[in-house]
This record gives C-alpha cells, structure tokens and sequence, in this order.
C-alpha cells in the first residue's frame, strides 16, 4: 500500500456528505433560535436536553440578539 503525501490527502465522499448534513442542520437549528421557535428546537431534542423555557431564558441571558447573517 502506498501512502500519498498528506499536502495531497483529499476528503472520502462520505466525510464531505456528512459536513454538508452537519452544516445543514446546524443552520436548520441556529435559524429556529434566532426566530424565536424554542417549541421546535425542544421537539427536535425530544425535551431530552433542554426546555423550551430554558433555551428562552439562555438567549435572554445572552444579552444579545440573535441574527441571521446577511443573504440568509
């Protein structure tokens, strides 16, 4: 087996295809938060982690507002 240099490594298919699935459920999530839809968000998790009291009361904590960032 001959190894290629690692200034050549080049990414399999599936880690690629996963980066994009946890790309787009990280902006699926961050876009619930930023509108506001902590229902959703504690449906998703299925109350497994937090309420949906509980992530209103981290964001307000937070001090700051939650935007989506421009063109999204």
């Amino acid at each position: 087996m001959r190894l290629r240099p690692l200034n050549f490594y080049e990414p399999e298919e599936p880690a690629v295809s996963l980066l994009a699935e946890i790309t787009t459920e990280l902006n699926i999530v961050l876009g619930l938060l930023v509108d506001g839809e902590y229902p959703a968000l504690e449906s998703m998790t299925k109350s497994k982690n937090l309420a949906a009291v509980e992530m209103r009361a981290a964001v307000e904590t937070y001090g700051r507002t939650l935007a989506r960032a421009a063109g999204r």
